[in-house]
């Protein structure tokens, strides 16, 4: 179902449950990621090498990487099915809802958050290709003439990682800058 039909009246009940269930949302998710945000700071307060346990860091990634997407996906969302913060504040701008333009600020880091996400959720060609070239270029040049990349389809090997770097754990984090300011947009 389209959620542009369900607000399609310009009732006020209407627009202010929409800025409510898009904030709520939002500050929800926030929540919840600064809570797994510090699971990862005693993580790496405790490690005791430069390394993590693969499960360590897996279960708090999968939790750290789940409310970025839904964070992105309430604030940023820009696909015809969908209903974000950017899409509902366009919505309620041109039908004179809203009388006060954002800060530049503001407009920035919700553009921030709209580049993140079309990069999130994008897997392009171009990425396949990339990888090939550099095992190609990876070729001993001993071997480049009689060597080649070609895909394994059976069986497909799958890498086990047991242990990570806790510099991956670090690159973890949404930028604290992008996360205060986020926090405090959406409590106003």
């Amino acid at each position: 179902m389209n959620s542009r039909i369900i607000f399609a009246s310009n009732s006020v009940i209407s627009v202010y449950f929409l800025i409510s269930v898009r904030k709520r949302n939002v500050i929800i998710n926030l929540r919840r990621y600064k809570k797994y945000s510090a699971e990862v700071v005693e993580l790496l307060k405790n490690a005791d090498s430069e390394y993590i346990p693969a499960d360590a860091y897996e279960a708090v990634n999968d939790k750290l990487l789940y409310r970025q997407h839904e964070i992105l996906k309430f604030t940023a969302d820009h696909q015809s099915s969908s209903f974000s913060y950017i899409d509902s504040r366009k919505m309620l701008e041109k039908r004179g809802f809203l009388k006060n333009q954002l800060s530049e600020d503001m407009t920035r880091l919700l553009n921030e958050l709209l580049d993140v996400r079309n990069w999130t959720f994008h897997n392009p060609q171009s990425l396949m290709v990339a990888a090939k070239e550099a095992m190609e270029k990876n070729i001993p040049d001993a071997l480049k003439g009689i060597a080649k990349v070609t895909p394994q389809l059976n069986p497909i090997p799958v890498p086990v990682v047991d242990k990570y770097e806790l510099l991956l754990l670090r690159w973890q984090f949404i930028r604290k800058s992008t996360l205060s300011s986020l926090d405090l947009f959406f409590k106003r």
